[in-house]
């Protein structure tokens, strides 16, 4: 079990539309398939028993974690320390189909960002360092994939840009603005 991170190190904020009645929103366990320290704000998809793995491909839904894998409320890490509450290793996250805006710190912080660019979120279960993070890099929609040439495969849009990147006010963390959507790629990409 992973050393519980500071609050504010890894997290996803909405800013706009959660929540309410009609908010959407998905629990479910990590898969046995991901072997890292999974963080709130990362985008996951689920298996095919509806379990969470990392990243999002093809027809997968996005889904943004809200907590953290090593949480007190999803996993209790054991020892004399007693917490009031009773884990099952259960993770809630924001569908992607929602109407939200979201701020995460989990994104390329390498890149630029400028708002109406289209966002992916790489997949890998077995990398904390980049399994779920979001990118603008190599994103590739069916309306630009025939300019690219031939074996150009659409990738999966899991958001479009709204304000960028900046530095929240509370904690100085940098944080990457989105909107959340649902845009199906081919298979694989």
């Amino acid at each position: 079990m992973a050393v519980p991170s500071q609050m504010f190190d890894h997290t996803l904020d909405a800013i706009k539309g959660w929540f309410h009645m009609a908010a959407l929103d998905y629990t479910s366990k990590l898969s046995s398939n991901v072997t890292v320290d999974v963080y709130a704000g990362r985008c996951v998809h689920l298996n095919s028993v509806g379990e969470f793995e990392l990243g999002c491909q093809g027809s997968q839904m996005p889904i943004f974690l809200l907590q953290n894998g090593s949480d007190n409320d999803v996993a209790n890490s054991g020892g004399t320390r007693w917490y009031p509450i009773g884990p099952t290793g259960a993770i809630t996250g924001l569908v992607g189909a929602g109407s939200y805006e979201l701020e995460t710190t989990e994104f390329d912080s390498a890149l630029t960002y400028a708002p109406n660019q289209f966002l992916r979120c790489k997949s890998s279960s077995n990398s904390s360092t980049d399994g779920g993070l979001l990118t603008n890099a190599s994103v590739v929609t069916l309306e630009n994939s025939s300019s690219l040439g031939a074996g150009t495969n659409p990738t999966a849009v899991v958001g479009v840009v709204s304000r960028g990147v900046r530095k929240r006010q509370s904690d100085r963390n940098n944080v990457l603005a989105f909107w959340t959507i649902y845009k199906p790629g081919e298979t694989g990409y």
